[in-house]
């Protein structure tokens, strides 16, 4: 009888241990997946702004100069 107890109990430690290491796999990845979101977004954001520094220093070079 004890014996059953016993197993029970590990069994649901180890039941409850899997499952909050599969809740973190899964907001790792989750986190991980937005995090690569936002990088992409603000690497597009920065490339732009870039491009429209870019052509404005072009736009002043052929300026006539005051």
């Amino acid at each position: 009888m004890y014996f059953i107890y016993l197993q029970s109990a590990v069994s649901a430690f180890f039941g409850r241990r899997l499952s909050a290491e599969v809740v973190k796999t899964e907001v790792l990845k989750e986190s991980t997946e937005r995090l690569e979101q936002v990088v992409k977004q603000r690497t597009f954001q920065l490339e732009a702004a870039k491009l429209i520094a870019e052509a404005a220093n072009r736009v002043k070079e052929f300026s006539p100069t005051s």
